[in-house]
């Protein structure tokens, strides 16, 4: 079983090194693609034969829509269809040189990953080879999974997502469930800071 968030990702690359951000329309190219970590880990594990169930949110919107289409070879039962939310984007605008100049994520749906829509699969959940669980996920949710995963010996497999995101599950006693965490380098400073063992390079 794999939880987590799924995005339509847009990248803006702009055809020169230099952008001018005062109003203008810089050249460039404008990429679609889908992304989000949880859909990233089941679409890989779908096409390497595994199909795990995915748990996730997305809005009742054209881009839902793209999203269930292109994703049809995965297991979608567990992707909750939200009236009133939009389905999480996340925009990267980059130069010509490719430098990531500037993000923006419109990603509430993400908290409504809840415990409550979660425990609708506890079933799955208890008989799951293994349970992958990303960053963007509420911090209860975390804690739920953990644990179910904890009085069901059942491996956890914790994707921290971003450094903003890694240490939610060392901010309690769930990372105790995790067995796991593949975090790059600022992630894991981030973790050790919230565990107060270093300080920031």
């Amino acid at each position: 079983v794999v939880i987590g968030g799924i995005n339509v990702d847009f990248i803006a690359k702009a055809s020169q090194d230099t952008m001018e951000f005062g109003g203008q329309t810089n050249p460039g190219q404008v990429h679609q693609s889908f992304g989000g970590v949880g859909r990233n880990l089941a679409d890989c594990m779908s096409r390497l034969g595994v199909g795990p169930l995915f748990i996730s949110a997305v809005g009742q919107d054209d881009l839902s829509d793209s999203v269930f289409r292109y994703c049809a070879h995965m297991d979608m039962k567990g992707v909750a269809h939200l009236k009133g939310h939009n389905t999480a984007t996340y925009c990267a605008v980059i130069s010509g040189s490719g430098d990531l100049s500037l993000g923006l994520g419109d990603m509430e749906i993400h908290q409504q990953i809840t415990t409550k829509h979660v425990s609708q699969f506890a079933d799955r959940l208890r008989k799951s080879s293994l349970l992958c669980i990303d960053g963007n996920v509420p911090v209860s949710t975390i804690q739920y999974v953990c644990e179910v995963a904890r009085q069901n010996r059942v491996p956890v497999c914790y994707e921290p997502t971003d450094i903003d995101k890694a240490s939610k599950p060392f901010t309690s006693n769930s990372w105790k469930g995790l067995t796991y965490i593949s975090p790059n380098l600022k992630e894991l400073l981030s973790i050790n800071k919230t565990l107060g063992y270093v300080e920031d390079m």
